[in-house]
């Protein structure tokens, strides 16, 4: 697979013998993202090793935390020498489309960077930052400022699995872990035993879970069916908008699970406790 810009002009395509090699000419854009693929491709030898080291693993080590863990650290390393490709090819072509996509694209990996997202969204010229994408990429970063640790949690209401709506603001007093799961979502399945166990453990000590679900509109039985199954047991909430969801879009919430503990003020204190560390910061939080 190859994937290329379209743009006003004649585009050729050569290739010796396969996709591979392609190359373009007559297409100022594809020059541009073929100096970024270039320039990516240490960081795509890294990707391709980790995911056969995945793909070797069994199912067992696969679903172990210790290799989940093992994963994120990898990710991290490989994400971070990403994102360095990344700013230095936005300031080097603050005008081009494809440093726009860069960006976008680097945001899908790196949320919690947002220092380097501003740095390198403030490096584009103002042609593109203007344009419909640059706005909503603008308005996605500006979402993940407003979540940040320390900041006071943005409140929303939203319908429970009853129809009634639920204001954040009146969980006000306790500890609040805001979840973002869905039923369609096996690593959020594969979360929630944890997220039961904290919530078991703690439940009666001033804390308590406000789950919301990015489940389809054709969705409600299987969210339903999915709390059931394993034991959510407390307050859930969804507009069945799937990646539409408001609250999702006022949390900046482009993957799931994540989720953001608040405090009994509504200030958020973490983000994306996974595992048993929910488990163990509310043990620190709630002595």
């Amino acid at each position: 697979m190859i994937i290329f810009y379209v743009e006003k002009g004649t585009i050729t395509l050569n290739s010796p013998d396969s996709l591979k090699k392609v190359t373009f000419s007559g297409s100022a854009l594809n020059t541009d993202n073929q100096q970024l693929q270039e320039a990516l491709k240490s960081v795509g030898s890294l990707y391709q090793e980790l995911n056969n080291e995945y793909m070797a693993a069994d199912e067992a080590k696969r679903n172990s935390q210790e290799f989940q863990q093992y994963l994120d650290q990898k990710l991290a390393v490989i994400r971070n020498q990403q994102g360095i490709v990344y700013k230095g090819f936005v300031a080097k072509h603050p005008k081009s489309l494809v440093s726009l996509d860069v960006i976008q694209q680097y945001a899908n990996d790196a949320a919690d960077n947002i220092p380097q997202l501003d740095s390198m969204i403030n490096s584009l010229d103002p042609s593109l930052t203007k344009t419909k994408n640059g706005q909503a990429l603008t308005k996605l970063i500006n979402s993940w400022k407003a979540t940040v640790v320390g900041a006071e949690a943005p409140l929303f209401t939203q319908n429970d699995t009853l129809g009634k709506p639920v204001n954040l603001k009146d969980f006000r007093g306790k500890y609040v872990l805001v979840d973002f799961w869905a039923s369609w979502c096996r690593p959020c399945r594969m979360e929630n035993p944890y997220v039961v166990a904290a919530y078991n453990h703690h439940k009666d000590k001033a804390f308590t879970i406000v789950s919301v679900s990015l489940d389809q509109p054709t969705g409600r039985d299987a969210w339903i069916n999915a709390i059931h199954k394993d034991g959510l047991t407390w307050t859930h909430v969804s507009d069945l908008k799937f990646w539409d969801n408001d609250v999702a879009k006022l949390y900046g919430v482009r993957s799931v699970p994540q989720n953001f503990l608040l405090d009994p003020q509504g200030k958020i204190v973490a983000k994306n406790l996974r595992g048993e560390e929910l488990d163990k910061r509310l043990e620190e939080l709630l002595k």
